[in-house]
Protein backbone atom coordinates (compact mmCIF):
# COMPACT_ATOMS: atom_id res chain seq x y z
CA UNK A 1 0.00 0.00 0.00
CA UNK A 2 3.28 2.04 0.03
CA UNK A 3 1.49 3.63 -3.33
CA UNK A 4 -0.57 5.44 -2.14
CA UNK A 5 -0.27 5.23 2.16
CA UNK A 6 1.45 8.88 2.38
CA UNK A 7 -0.34 10.81 -0.04
CA UNK A 8 -2.22 12.89 2.70
CA UNK A 9 -2.36 16.17 0.98
CA UNK A 10 -4.77 17.79 -2.04
CA UNK A 11 -2.45 19.57 -4.56
CA UNK A 12 -3.54 23.02 -5.29
CA UNK A 13 -5.64 22.37 -8.45
CA UNK A 14 -5.04 26.20 -9.61
CA UNK A 15 -3.96 27.88 -13.53
CA UNK A 16 -0.57 27.24 -14.51
CA UNK A 17 1.11 28.69 -17.14
CA UNK A 18 4.13 25.61 -17.35
CA UNK A 19 3.31 22.27 -18.34
CA UNK A 20 5.97 20.52 -15.44
CA UNK A 21 3.37 22.09 -12.92
CA UNK A 22 1.63 18.89 -12.91
CA UNK A 23 4.49 17.01 -11.49
CA UNK A 24 3.28 18.50 -8.05
CA UNK A 25 0.55 15.85 -8.06
CA UNK A 26 3.24 13.16 -7.56
CA UNK A 27 0.96 10.69 -9.13
CA UNK A 28 3.45 9.25 -11.40
CA UNK A 29 1.72 10.15 -14.56
CA UNK A 30 1.51 12.71 -17.29
CA UNK A 31 -1.36 14.76 -17.05
CA UNK A 32 -3.52 16.72 -20.28
CA UNK A 33 -4.04 20.20 -19.69
CA UNK A 34 -7.31 22.14 -20.93
CA UNK A 35 -7.06 25.56 -22.97
CA UNK A 36 -8.86 28.54 -21.91
CA UNK A 37 -10.00 29.91 -25.37
CA UNK A 38 -10.74 33.93 -24.04
CA UNK A 39 -6.75 34.15 -22.57
CA UNK A 40 -5.03 31.37 -24.35
CA UNK A 41 -3.64 30.13 -20.92
CA UNK A 42 -3.44 26.60 -20.10
CA UNK A 43 -5.44 25.05 -17.48
CA UNK A 44 -6.04 21.98 -15.64
CA UNK A 45 -9.74 20.63 -16.18
CA UNK A 46 -10.80 19.31 -13.02
CA UNK A 47 -12.95 16.50 -14.77
CA UNK A 48 -10.40 15.12 -16.92
CA UNK A 49 -7.92 15.01 -14.29
CA UNK A 50 -10.34 13.50 -11.56
CA UNK A 51 -10.81 10.57 -14.49
CA UNK A 52 -7.50 9.91 -15.35
CA UNK A 53 -6.81 9.50 -11.47
CA UNK A 54 -9.85 7.34 -10.83
CA UNK A 55 -9.35 5.18 -14.11
CA UNK A 56 -6.05 3.92 -13.54
CA UNK A 57 -4.54 0.47 -13.63
CA UNK A 58 -3.19 0.51 -9.84
CA UNK A 59 -3.19 -2.46 -7.77
CA UNK A 60 -2.30 -3.58 -4.75
CA UNK A 61 -0.01 -6.32 -3.79
CA UNK A 62 -2.02 -9.05 -1.94
CA UNK A 63 0.54 -11.84 -1.67
CA UNK A 64 1.93 -10.99 1.74
CA UNK A 65 -2.18 -10.39 2.65
CA UNK A 66 -2.14 -13.04 5.71
CA UNK A 67 -5.60 -13.61 6.50
CA UNK A 68 -4.62 -16.02 9.60
CA UNK A 69 -4.05 -12.38 11.58
CA UNK A 70 -7.42 -11.98 11.79
CA UNK A 71 -10.06 -14.10 11.12
CA UNK A 72 -13.90 -12.95 9.13
CA UNK A 73 -15.97 -12.68 7.07
CA UNK A 74 -13.58 -11.31 4.16
CA UNK A 75 -12.11 -14.46 2.24
CA UNK A 76 -9.71 -14.28 -0.53
CA UNK A 77 -10.12 -15.78 -3.93
CA UNK A 78 -12.38 -15.08 -6.94
CA UNK A 79 -11.06 -13.06 -10.53
CA UNK A 80 -10.62 -9.15 -10.22
CA UNK A 81 -10.59 -6.51 -12.48
CA UNK A 82 -9.20 -3.64 -12.22
CA UNK A 83 -11.48 -0.51 -11.03
CA UNK A 84 -12.43 1.53 -14.25
CA UNK A 85 -15.42 3.15 -13.34
CA UNK A 86 -15.33 6.76 -11.98
CA UNK A 87 -18.90 7.07 -11.19
CA UNK A 88 -18.14 10.70 -10.55
CA UNK A 89 -21.88 11.61 -11.98
CA UNK A 90 -23.92 8.90 -11.30
CA UNK A 91 -24.00 5.50 -11.00
CA UNK A 92 -23.93 3.76 -14.64
CA UNK A 93 -23.50 7.08 -16.47
CA UNK A 94 -20.53 9.00 -17.35
CA UNK A 95 -19.76 11.77 -20.05
CA UNK A 96 -18.93 11.11 -23.52
CA UNK A 97 -15.54 12.81 -25.27
CA UNK A 98 -17.74 15.51 -26.56
CA UNK A 99 -18.86 16.35 -23.21
CA UNK A 100 -22.22 17.31 -24.39
CA UNK A 101 -24.51 13.97 -24.63
CA UNK A 102 -25.04 11.04 -22.20
CA UNK A 103 -23.97 7.46 -22.61
CA UNK A 104 -24.17 4.80 -20.19
CA UNK A 105 -21.30 2.90 -18.95
CA UNK A 106 -22.53 -0.57 -18.24
CA UNK A 107 -20.58 -2.57 -20.38
CA UNK A 108 -20.27 -6.48 -20.47
CA UNK A 109 -19.48 -7.38 -17.09
CA UNK A 110 -20.55 -10.61 -15.60
CA UNK A 111 -24.12 -9.93 -13.81
CA UNK A 112 -23.13 -13.06 -11.58
CA UNK A 113 -19.86 -11.54 -10.28
CA UNK A 114 -21.29 -10.93 -6.76
CA UNK A 115 -23.71 -13.66 -6.36
CA UNK A 116 -22.80 -17.46 -5.55
CA UNK A 117 -24.14 -20.18 -6.89
CA UNK A 118 -24.53 -21.97 -3.20
CA UNK A 119 -24.92 -25.65 -3.98
CA UNK A 120 -27.05 -27.41 -1.29
CA UNK A 121 -25.17 -30.24 0.86
CA UNK A 122 -27.91 -32.74 0.05
CA UNK A 123 -29.24 -33.30 -3.82
CA UNK A 124 -31.72 -36.10 -1.89
CA UNK A 125 -32.74 -32.86 0.39
CA UNK A 126 -33.58 -30.67 -2.40
CA UNK A 127 -35.58 -33.31 -4.48
CA UNK A 128 -37.20 -34.14 -1.72
CA UNK A 129 -38.80 -30.71 -0.60
CA UNK A 130 -37.76 -28.22 -3.45
CA UNK A 131 -41.65 -27.98 -4.19
CA UNK A 132 -42.08 -26.18 -1.14
CA UNK A 133 -39.98 -23.45 -2.18
CA UNK A 134 -40.45 -20.11 -4.18
CA UNK A 135 -38.93 -20.70 -7.62
CA UNK A 136 -39.73 -17.40 -9.61
CA UNK A 137 -37.25 -15.57 -10.94
CA UNK A 138 -35.38 -12.99 -9.02
CA UNK A 139 -37.23 -9.48 -10.42
CA UNK A 140 -33.33 -7.75 -10.00
CA UNK A 141 -32.18 -8.56 -13.74
CA UNK A 142 -29.26 -6.52 -13.82
CA UNK A 143 -27.82 -8.08 -10.31
CA UNK A 144 -28.98 -11.49 -9.62
CA UNK A 145 -27.97 -14.69 -10.85
CA UNK A 146 -31.01 -15.21 -13.01
CA UNK A 147 -29.47 -17.79 -15.86
CA UNK A 148 -30.91 -20.46 -14.69
CA UNK A 149 -34.08 -19.85 -12.83
CA UNK A 150 -36.18 -22.46 -10.72
CA UNK A 151 -32.87 -24.25 -9.01
CA UNK A 152 -31.58 -23.99 -5.31
CA UNK A 153 -28.33 -24.03 -6.49
CA UNK A 154 -28.74 -21.18 -8.79
CA UNK A 155 -31.17 -18.96 -6.90
CA UNK A 156 -29.16 -15.17 -6.90
CA UNK A 157 -28.00 -15.68 -3.14
CA UNK A 158 -25.83 -12.49 -2.20
CA UNK A 159 -22.80 -13.76 -1.65
CA UNK A 160 -21.14 -11.06 0.72
CA UNK A 161 -24.25 -11.24 2.77
CA UNK A 162 -23.90 -15.08 3.16
CA UNK A 163 -20.39 -14.36 4.39
CA UNK A 164 -21.55 -11.63 6.64
CA UNK A 165 -24.24 -14.01 8.15
CA UNK A 166 -21.36 -17.08 8.73
CA UNK A 167 -18.55 -14.70 10.09
CA UNK A 168 -21.69 -13.81 12.79
CA UNK A 169 -22.88 -16.94 13.35
CA UNK A 170 -19.33 -18.45 14.32
CA UNK A 171 -18.25 -15.19 16.07
CA UNK A 172 -20.88 -15.81 18.63
CA UNK A 173 -21.19 -18.93 18.33
CA UNK A 174 -17.34 -18.72 20.11
CA UNK A 175 -18.27 -15.62 22.69
CA UNK A 176 -17.72 -16.93 26.46
CA UNK A 177 -20.85 -16.26 28.55
CA UNK A 178 -23.18 -18.01 30.39
CA UNK A 179 -26.10 -17.20 27.87
CA UNK A 180 -26.19 -15.43 24.65
CA UNK A 181 -29.19 -14.05 22.66
CA UNK A 182 -27.99 -12.21 19.88
CA UNK A 183 -29.03 -10.13 17.09
CA UNK A 184 -27.31 -9.09 13.89
CA UNK A 185 -28.31 -8.17 10.33
CA UNK A 186 -26.45 -9.97 7.10
CA UNK A 187 -28.30 -7.20 4.90
CA UNK A 188 -27.50 -4.36 7.23
CA UNK A 189 -23.61 -4.93 7.38
CA UNK A 190 -23.74 -6.36 3.82
CA UNK A 191 -25.05 -2.94 3.04
CA UNK A 192 -22.08 -1.34 4.75
CA UNK A 193 -19.21 -3.51 3.14
CA UNK A 194 -21.22 -2.74 -0.35
CA UNK A 195 -21.12 0.93 0.60
CA UNK A 196 -17.38 0.90 1.38
CA UNK A 197 -16.66 -0.30 -2.03
CA UNK A 198 -18.84 1.98 -3.68
CA UNK A 199 -17.10 5.01 -2.27
CA UNK A 200 -13.36 3.51 -2.52
CA UNK A 201 -10.66 4.32 -5.09
CA UNK A 202 -7.98 1.84 -6.47
CA UNK A 203 -5.97 0.29 -5.17
CA UNK A 204 -8.51 0.28 -1.90
CA UNK A 205 -11.02 -1.27 -4.46
CA UNK A 206 -9.26 -3.81 -6.01
CA UNK A 207 -8.01 -5.17 -2.33
CA UNK A 208 -11.51 -5.33 -0.97
CA UNK A 209 -13.25 -6.95 -4.02
CA UNK A 210 -10.58 -9.54 -3.92
CA UNK A 211 -10.81 -10.38 0.21
CA UNK A 212 -14.75 -10.44 -0.71
CA UNK A 213 -14.61 -12.60 -3.54
CA UNK A 214 -16.31 -10.28 -5.78
CA UNK A 215 -14.88 -9.28 -9.18
CA UNK A 216 -15.83 -5.24 -9.31
CA UNK A 217 -17.97 -2.75 -8.20
CA UNK A 218 -20.00 -2.15 -10.92
CA UNK A 219 -22.49 -5.58 -9.71
CA UNK A 220 -23.10 -4.13 -6.65
CA UNK A 221 -25.05 -0.72 -7.46
CA UNK A 222 -28.27 -2.93 -8.96
CA UNK A 223 -28.45 -4.18 -5.43
CA UNK A 224 -27.74 -1.22 -3.35
CA UNK A 225 -30.17 0.84 -5.46
CA UNK A 226 -32.98 -1.20 -5.37
CA UNK A 227 -32.78 -1.71 -1.09
CA UNK A 228 -32.10 1.75 -0.41
CA UNK A 229 -35.40 1.93 0.83
CA UNK A 230 -35.53 -1.11 2.71
CA UNK A 231 -32.33 -0.41 4.48
CA UNK A 232 -33.65 3.02 5.47
CA UNK A 233 -37.40 1.76 6.98
CA UNK A 234 -34.81 0.26 9.69
CA UNK A 235 -31.57 1.40 9.58
CA UNK A 236 -29.56 4.80 9.33
CA UNK A 237 -25.90 4.82 8.58
CA UNK A 238 -23.81 8.14 9.20
CA UNK A 239 -20.03 8.15 7.68
CA UNK A 240 -18.11 11.25 8.98
CA UNK A 241 -15.42 11.63 7.14
CA UNK A 242 -11.87 13.94 8.27
CA UNK A 243 -11.17 16.86 5.81
CA UNK A 244 -8.08 18.83 6.38
CA UNK A 245 -8.48 22.55 5.01
CA UNK A 246 -6.68 21.90 2.05
CA UNK A 247 -8.67 19.58 0.61
CA UNK A 248 -11.58 19.28 -1.65
CA UNK A 249 -14.38 17.63 -1.48
CA UNK A 250 -16.52 16.12 -4.11
CA UNK A 251 -19.92 17.47 -3.09
CA UNK A 252 -21.73 16.72 -5.94
CA UNK A 253 -20.77 12.83 -5.66
CA UNK A 254 -21.77 13.17 -2.10
CA UNK A 255 -25.12 14.60 -2.05
CA UNK A 256 -26.33 11.62 -5.03
CA UNK A 257 -25.01 9.23 -2.81
CA UNK A 258 -26.94 10.40 -0.20
CA UNK A 259 -30.20 10.46 -2.12
CA UNK A 260 -29.60 7.35 -3.58
CA UNK A 261 -28.31 5.19 -1.18
CA UNK A 262 -30.06 6.78 1.65
CA UNK A 263 -26.89 7.71 3.52
CA UNK A 264 -25.19 10.51 5.16
CA UNK A 265 -21.66 11.64 4.81
CA UNK A 266 -20.56 14.17 7.31
CA UNK A 267 -17.36 15.86 6.83
CA UNK A 268 -15.53 16.63 10.24
CA UNK A 269 -13.15 19.96 9.62
CA UNK A 270 -11.89 19.53 13.27
CA UNK A 271 -10.15 16.16 13.63
CA UNK A 272 -6.44 16.02 11.97
CA UNK A 273 -6.44 12.08 12.40
CA UNK A 274 -7.00 10.07 9.24
CA UNK A 275 -9.73 7.96 11.31
CA UNK A 276 -13.58 7.80 8.97
CA UNK A 277 -16.58 6.59 11.15
CA UNK A 278 -18.90 4.59 9.84
CA UNK A 279 -22.14 4.63 12.36
CA UNK A 280 -24.63 1.67 11.73
CA UNK A 281 -28.42 1.95 13.33
CA UNK A 282 -30.43 -0.95 12.81
CA UNK A 283 -33.62 -1.84 15.09
CA UNK A 284 -36.14 -4.08 13.64
CA UNK A 285 -39.65 -4.43 14.86
CA UNK A 286 -41.38 -7.66 14.41
CA UNK A 287 -45.14 -7.82 14.90
CA UNK A 288 -46.79 -11.42 15.83
CA UNK A 289 -50.66 -11.15 14.35
CA UNK A 290 -53.14 -11.02 17.68
CA UNK A 291 -54.66 -13.80 15.63
CA UNK A 292 -52.21 -16.00 17.44
CA UNK A 293 -53.71 -14.84 20.87
CA UNK A 294 -49.77 -14.38 21.90
CA UNK A 295 -49.24 -14.69 25.45
CA UNK A 296 -45.77 -14.35 27.53
CA UNK A 297 -44.92 -17.10 29.78
CA UNK A 298 -41.88 -17.83 31.98
CA UNK A 299 -39.77 -20.72 32.23
CA UNK A 300 -36.33 -22.84 31.80
CA UNK A 301 -34.49 -23.02 28.66
CA UNK A 302 -33.32 -26.74 28.36
CA UNK A 303 -30.34 -27.29 30.15
CA UNK A 304 -30.30 -24.06 31.67
CA UNK A 305 -31.61 -23.60 35.03
CA UNK A 306 -30.38 -20.42 36.44
CA UNK A 307 -32.94 -17.79 35.57
CA UNK A 308 -36.37 -18.18 33.45
CA UNK A 309 -36.89 -16.73 30.62
CA UNK A 310 -39.31 -15.31 28.36
CA UNK A 311 -41.04 -17.09 26.09
CA UNK A 312 -43.98 -16.15 24.08
CA UNK A 313 -47.39 -18.95 23.44
CA UNK A 314 -49.03 -18.73 20.27
CA UNK A 315 -52.04 -20.79 18.88
CA UNK A 316 -53.40 -21.70 16.15
CA UNK A 317 -50.24 -21.14 13.74
CA UNK A 318 -49.64 -22.35 10.18
CA UNK A 319 -45.76 -22.80 9.43
CA UNK A 320 -43.61 -24.31 6.92
CA UNK A 321 -42.02 -27.32 8.67
CA UNK A 322 -38.88 -29.34 8.00
CA UNK A 323 -37.72 -32.55 9.93
CA UNK A 324 -35.11 -34.03 8.26
CA UNK A 325 -33.51 -36.62 10.30
CA UNK A 326 -30.77 -37.37 7.26
CA UNK A 327 -29.25 -34.02 8.09
CA UNK A 328 -29.91 -33.31 11.65
CA UNK A 329 -32.28 -29.90 10.80
CA UNK A 330 -35.46 -28.55 11.93
CA UNK A 331 -36.42 -25.91 10.34
CA UNK A 332 -39.93 -23.77 10.98
CA UNK A 333 -41.15 -20.61 9.90
CA UNK A 334 -43.93 -18.89 10.32
CA UNK A 335 -45.89 -15.52 9.01
CA UNK A 336 -46.42 -12.45 11.08
CA UNK A 337 -47.61 -9.07 10.21
CA UNK A 338 -46.48 -7.03 7.26
CA UNK A 339 -45.59 -9.99 4.85
CA UNK A 340 -42.69 -10.68 7.73
CA UNK A 341 -41.27 -14.21 7.73
CA UNK A 342 -39.97 -15.25 11.29
CA UNK A 343 -37.55 -18.24 11.27
CA UNK A 344 -36.25 -21.14 13.79
CA UNK A 345 -33.59 -23.68 12.81
CA UNK A 346 -31.52 -26.02 14.53
CA UNK A 347 -30.48 -29.52 14.82
CA UNK A 348 -32.81 -32.42 15.64
CA UNK A 349 -31.31 -33.07 19.08
CA UNK A 350 -32.18 -29.34 19.74
CA UNK A 351 -28.54 -27.91 19.35
CA UNK A 352 -26.54 -25.29 17.25
CA UNK A 353 -26.38 -26.55 13.44
CA UNK A 354 -22.46 -25.97 12.81
CA UNK A 355 -23.19 -24.09 9.39
CA UNK A 356 -26.17 -22.74 8.61
CA UNK A 357 -27.81 -23.53 5.17
CA UNK A 358 -28.07 -20.27 3.70
CA UNK A 359 -29.74 -21.63 0.04
CA UNK A 360 -32.14 -23.52 3.05
CA UNK A 361 -33.76 -20.13 4.88
CA UNK A 362 -33.59 -17.69 2.08
CA UNK A 363 -35.96 -18.89 -0.42
CA UNK A 364 -39.71 -17.82 0.70
CA UNK A 365 -41.42 -20.97 1.22
CA UNK A 366 -45.57 -21.71 2.11
CA UNK A 367 -46.64 -22.70 5.52
CA UNK A 368 -47.90 -26.21 5.08
CA UNK A 369 -48.44 -27.33 8.98
CA UNK A 370 -51.32 -26.24 11.63
CA UNK A 371 -49.31 -25.61 14.82
CA UNK A 372 -51.63 -26.09 17.90
CA UNK A 373 -49.29 -24.59 20.17
CA UNK A 374 -46.43 -22.92 19.22
CA UNK A 375 -44.16 -21.90 22.19
CA UNK A 376 -41.34 -19.37 21.22
CA UNK A 377 -38.93 -17.28 22.61
CA UNK A 378 -39.14 -13.47 23.26
CA UNK A 379 -36.50 -12.50 21.39
CA UNK A 380 -35.96 -8.59 22.41
CA UNK A 381 -32.41 -7.42 22.05
CA UNK A 382 -30.20 -4.86 21.43
CA UNK A 383 -26.27 -4.63 20.86
CA UNK A 384 -23.60 -1.82 20.44
CA UNK A 385 -20.06 -3.42 19.30
CA UNK A 386 -17.38 -1.96 17.06
CA UNK A 387 -17.79 -4.26 14.18
CA UNK A 388 -14.37 -2.99 12.58
CA UNK A 389 -12.36 -4.39 15.31
CA UNK A 390 -12.55 -7.63 13.87
CA UNK A 391 -11.05 -7.11 10.30
CA UNK A 392 -8.20 -4.67 11.42
CA UNK A 393 -6.02 -5.57 8.38
CA UNK A 394 -8.78 -4.88 5.73
CA UNK A 395 -9.81 -0.96 7.29
CA UNK A 396 -6.55 -0.38 8.50
CA UNK A 397 -6.01 1.87 5.37
CA UNK A 398 -8.98 2.57 2.72
CA UNK A 399 -8.78 5.27 -0.11
CA UNK A 400 -11.95 6.65 -0.04
CA UNK A 401 -11.70 8.70 -3.43
CA UNK A 402 -15.12 9.39 -4.33
CA UNK A 403 -15.38 11.77 -1.14
CA UNK A 404 -11.97 13.00 -0.46
CA UNK A 405 -9.12 12.76 -3.18
CA UNK A 406 -5.70 11.37 -2.01
CA UNK A 407 -6.11 10.65 1.30
CA UNK A 408 -6.16 6.95 2.53
CA UNK A 409 -8.21 6.37 6.23
CA UNK A 410 -8.44 3.91 8.90
CA UNK A 411 -12.05 2.51 8.80
CA UNK A 412 -13.95 2.63 12.03
CA UNK A 413 -17.60 0.70 12.23
CA UNK A 414 -19.64 1.05 15.29
CA UNK A 415 -23.17 -0.92 15.23
CA UNK A 416 -26.28 -0.06 17.22
CA UNK A 417 -28.02 -3.50 16.16
CA UNK A 418 -31.68 -4.21 17.78
CA UNK A 419 -34.65 -6.53 17.37
CA UNK A 420 -38.33 -5.67 18.87
CA UNK A 421 -41.30 -8.28 19.16
CA UNK A 422 -45.01 -6.77 19.52
CA UNK A 423 -48.10 -7.77 18.85
CA UNK A 424 -50.64 -6.56 15.59
CA UNK A 425 -53.83 -6.12 15.37
CA UNK A 426 -53.16 -7.22 11.79
CA UNK A 427 -55.72 -10.01 10.49
CA UNK A 428 -53.86 -12.24 7.82
CA UNK A 429 -55.81 -12.94 5.05
CA UNK A 430 -53.48 -15.34 3.52
CA UNK A 431 -55.20 -18.95 2.91
CA UNK A 432 -53.12 -21.99 2.97
CA UNK A 433 -53.11 -25.44 2.11
CA UNK A 434 -52.62 -27.83 5.77
CA UNK A 435 -51.37 -30.69 4.92
CA UNK A 436 -50.66 -31.61 8.85
CA UNK A 437 -50.79 -30.87 12.16
CA UNK A 438 -48.61 -30.60 15.60
CA UNK A 439 -50.22 -30.78 18.97
CA UNK A 440 -47.08 -29.03 20.60
CA UNK A 441 -43.86 -27.29 19.80
CA UNK A 442 -41.78 -25.42 21.95
CA UNK A 443 -39.03 -24.03 21.06
CA UNK A 444 -37.03 -23.73 24.29
CA UNK A 445 -33.23 -24.62 23.93
CA UNK A 446 -30.40 -23.40 21.34
CA UNK A 447 -31.63 -22.27 18.03
CA UNK A 448 -30.84 -19.88 15.80
CA UNK A 449 -33.50 -17.72 14.55
CA UNK A 450 -33.96 -15.30 11.31
CA UNK A 451 -36.67 -12.31 9.85
CA UNK A 452 -37.23 -12.31 6.12
CA UNK A 453 -39.44 -10.89 4.43
CA UNK A 454 -41.96 -12.21 1.34
CA UNK A 455 -41.86 -9.00 -0.99
CA UNK A 456 -38.27 -9.01 -1.01
CA UNK A 457 -35.99 -12.06 -2.61
CA UNK A 458 -33.18 -13.61 -1.84
CA UNK A 459 -32.49 -11.21 1.66
CA UNK A 460 -32.26 -11.92 5.82
CA UNK A 461 -33.66 -8.97 7.38
CA UNK A 462 -32.29 -9.98 10.76
CA UNK A 463 -30.85 -12.74 12.32
CA UNK A 464 -29.99 -14.38 15.90
CA UNK A 465 -29.33 -16.93 18.09
CA UNK A 466 -29.70 -18.43 21.37
CA UNK A 467 -27.12 -19.91 22.61
CA UNK A 468 -25.70 -21.68 26.80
Amino acid sequence: MNNYANINTQPDIGRSNNRNSTNNFAFGRQLELGNNNKTNIEVLNDRDLFNKLSNTNETIDTSTFNLSDYWGMPIQGGSTTNNKKSLLSTPFMMESNNKNNWESSISTWDKNDMYAELESENKNFNSKYGNKIDKEENILEMAYNNNISGTIENNGLCKIENDVLGFEYELTKQKQKDIVIDVSSPFALGYVWKILILLTKNPSTDKLVKILGIKNKDCIITDLKSHADVFEDSGKLEIIIPRYSTQTSNTNYINKIEQTYKISIISDDTSYDNNAIFNLTYNFLLEIPFFYQPKIINDYLIGYNKAKTKFIELTDVPAFLIIDKTRGIVCIEIPCASNMILGFIYSTNKELLDKIPYDLITPIKTPDHLIKKLVIPKLNRNKKSSYSKNFKEVLSQVHLGEIIYGTSYKIDINIDMGLSISVSKEIPSNKYEIVNSFDNIIINHKCFYYVKNTNIKNKILSTGMIHY
